[in-house]
């Protein structure tokens, strides 16, 4: 989740509260505070994990999010995975608009050769 705004309006009180609620890891990443191989770092472990999504989607060429939370998800605990199913929702999310997945019903269809 990215928030944008001017300074003051909240955006890091706002993010806290949700990371807290949720169980959620905090990155507070500013394009003025923080260096560029720290946006790389945060990046780089998005774009790991969305390679796990692919795989896994790959492989079972269909698949809800409840099946494919244990093989993306398989470095963090179980106990967790509750809340690991929202970041990977936005993963397929991005793979839908990318065109690469088409949602049917509560599945995901792999849709790459």
């Amino acid at each position: 989740m990215i928030l944008s705004g001017p300074p003051g309006t909240g955006k890091t009180t706002l993010a806290h509260i949700i990371a807290d609620m949720t169980h959620a890891k905090f990155v507070r990443l500013s394009g003025v505070e923080s260096n560029v191989a720290e946006m790389r770092r945060v990046i780089a472990h998005r774009m790991k994990r969305e390679g796990k999504v692919v795989a896994a989607l790959a492989r079972r060429r269909s698949a809800t999010l409840d099946e494919l939370l244990p093989d993306v998800y398989d470095d963090v605990p179980a106990s967790l995975h509750d809340w690991a199913r929202y970041s990977l929702l936005a993963h397929v999310i991005k793979l839908v608009d990318d065109g690469r997945v088409r949602q049917s019903g509560e599945a995901y269809l792999w849709l790459d050769a």
